[in-house]
């Protein structure tokens, strides 16, 4: 969802942006041809229809980078104007539900663009269990079976 470069179509063609950041472009022409952009679109020039116009000092991104998950990101830096600047309508439905291009967990005020600001990776360390170790039965009260008592019963 996040491009930083320009974007233009074909003739007759139409790009649609959703919660997408634009800008750094060398030809300061961040959009060209039919692009349809709403305010949770970010672009740095003006070009981009309806998005929102903010310097890239205001969004605020890291530089490419390994932020996590299977390709690199802008990381939104402290301050950025893309938090919780998306709309939680298109991060709730697919293909987005609900997570970055990372394949991180977003907030409920959702950012724009490919990272989530904050977010934590969802998936969990591997950490092999023993079923010998305690860690139901000290969850539940004593007089309570646990529910590892329950499977060993």
């Amino acid at each position: 969802m996040e491009i930083v470069a320009r974007v233009s179509t074909i003739v007759g063609a139409t790009v649609t942006l959703n919660n997408t950041i634009i800008g750094n472009n060398s030809n300061n022409d961040d959009c060209f041809g039919t692009v349809t952009a709403n305010s949770y679109n970010l672009d740095t020039d003006g070009s981009c229809d309806n998005a929102t116009q903010k310097t890239l000092v205001q969004i605020n991104l890291a530089a490419l980078a390994d932020n996590g998950g299977p390709t690199q990101t802008h990381a939104l830096l402290v301050g950025s104007q893309a938090i919780d600047a998306g709309d939680n309508t298109v991060c709730n439905i697919a293909p987005v539900s609900n997570f970055d291009q990372r394949d991180y967990l977003r907030d409920a005020s959702c950012d724009v663009g490919s990272y989530e600001y904050g977010a934590l990776d969802t998936v969990a360390p591997d950490c092999p269990l023993s079923p010998s170790l305690p860690l139901f039965e000290s969850l539940t009260s004593p007089s309570q079976p646990s529910p590892l008592q329950m499977l060993r019963a």
